[in-house]
This record gives structure tokens, sequence and C-alpha cells, in this order.
């Protein structure tokens, strides 16, 4: 029988996109410490991938869109042994050794390998209430903030702090559309923000964060923590996210609402590399 999934389908759902979110992010938090090495943001990419092509090999169902990632197992299997160590080496280069490098990523390893695993005989770690939403934000700070203060600033200053800050809120914003998305397959016994307070209100408290973060860049910008041009594009990036948290819904369009608002990170490093252009002689 034919499959109702198009090859863009399998393009959208191929992990890629989330590959170059994170690498974005991590890009963003070294232009904002005027730190730039290239082969952190790849090192980020690479793993951030082989991380969610482990979950889809251990069978993690995604409702709508299990079907598509059945169908990409054959491709993660291959491309895992090749990206995953690749990603190591990267980030070992710039680390003090075997040591440091198994420190710096063993925090959001552990929380990747629990993820899909079960808890007993019926209950996924996935689906204890709050971990869904709590380990997200955990790695993807750890892993775009963390792991390059570590390796390139790793002395503790205020300016870091408030990366770490804005990131997890950013991250909060941006992960909350897929929990809206996932509402009705998502166990209820998860109790997600949108299956306690509900698809309106999950959407008001997301635009109120979004304004605060907004409010929180604009002061590190008078601060210069942030240049004008990361601080602009970090404001237009959220207004993109903004328009497009309008229309979550749960289930949307097989993903390619999902596509929108996941590429939200990568649409912000554009318009800072397009800030920069226009305004850095």
């Amino acid at each position: 029988m034919r499959s109702k999934y198009t090859f863009a389908d399998l393009i959208i759902h191929s992990q890629i996109w989330v590959a170059i979110a994170a690498w974005s992010l991590t890009w963003l938090s070294l232009s904002q410490w005027n730190n730039f090495e290239f082969k952190l943001p790849l090192g980020v990419g690479l793993l951030t991938w082989s991380a969610y092509s482990y979950i889809r090999l251990m069978g993690q169902k995604e409702g709508i869109h299990s079907v598509v990632y059945q169908a990409l197992k054959p491709l993660y299997r291959i491309l895992i042994f090749i990206a995953f160590p690749l990603g190591v080496y990267l980030i070992y280069s710039l680390a003090y050794g075997w040591l440091a490098c198994l420190l710096i990523g063993l925090p959001p390893a552990v929380l990747v390998l629990l993820y899909p695993l079960r808890v007993g005989k019926k209950v996924y770690v996935r689906e204890i209430p709050g971990i869904k939403l709590s380990f997200i934000i955990f790695c993807w700070v750890w892993a775009t903030v963390s792991i390059p203060a570590l390796l390139l600033r790793p002395e503790p200053t205020w300016e870091i702090f408030s990366t770490h800050l804005q990131r997890l809120f950013f991250l909060l914003v941006w992960a909350l559309p897929y929990d809206i998305r996932d509402m009705a397959n998502d166990d209820v016994k998860m109790e997600t923000i949108p299956q306690l307070i509900g698809r309106k209100n999950t959407i008001r408290l997301i635009n109120v964060l979004i304004f605060i973060l907004q409010l929180s860049f604009v002061l590190t910008g008078f601060l210069q923590y942030t240049s004008f041009e990361l601080t602009l594009a970090y404001i237009l990036g959220l207004e993109y996210l903004q328009a497009w948290v309008r229309n979550a819904n749960e289930g949307t369009d097989r993903g390619r609402f999902s596509f929108w608002i996941e590429s939200t990170p990568f649409v912000t490093l554009l318009l800072f590399l397009l800030l920069q252009s226009i305004f850095v002689r």
C-alpha cells in the first residue's frame, strides 16, 4: 500500500532541522561573547541530531508522526554511526582531554539515554509529569550555552549567567507550541502545560513570556551584554515565532507547522548576520 507521506514529510522529520537549530543557537551564543569557534556549533549540531535519532531508534512514538519516524529508521541507523563520533571528536578537540570532554557531555547524555526508556511496565520516563519539558530545555541550554561557556569562557560572569537565563526562556517559548501540537497524543498523566491550562491560555502564556524575553534583550543590549545587531535579531526572531504560535493547534499539518516553529533559531541567526552586514563596518 502506498504511503500517504510525501518526500517533503520525510525531509521535515529527518532531524536535520533539529541539528540546524542547535547549530544556530550555539553560533548565537558564541556571537554574543565575541568568541566564535566554527567546530563547536557543528559538533553540537551533530550530537543533537544523534540524540534525537537515538530516541527515534528506541521506538519513541510521537502520535501522528510515528509512521514517518518508522520509515526513517534505516537512515538513522546508518547516519548515527557517522554523526555521533564526529560530533564527539569536534567537542574533544576543544576540550582539555577526554576526561573534560566526558564531564562536559555527561549531563545531557544521561538525560537523553533515560528519555525513551520505561519505568516499570507501562510508563515511559518522558511520561512522568514535568519530565518531558524539563529534560528538553535542560539539554538544549546545556548544549548550546553551557558547553560553549565551559570550553571557551570558563570564568563565571553576569554575561554568561544572563545568556543562560535568556536561553532558558527562549527554549521554553520555543518548546511549548510542540506541547500544544501533542495535547491529544500525550498521555493525560504527563500533565503538560497545555493539558493543564488549555490551548488558548498556553498561547497567552507564550505571548507574555515572549514580551518579557524581548524586554530582557533590550536590557542586556543597554548593558552591552548583547550587541545592537544581536539584540534586534532576537527581538525580530521572537516576533517571527509569535506569528506562528497564533496558529498552534493539536496535530497541526503533519509537521509542517512544527517545521516553521523549529526554524526560529535559524531565522534569528540569519537576521543577526544580515544586521551585521548592514551595521558593522
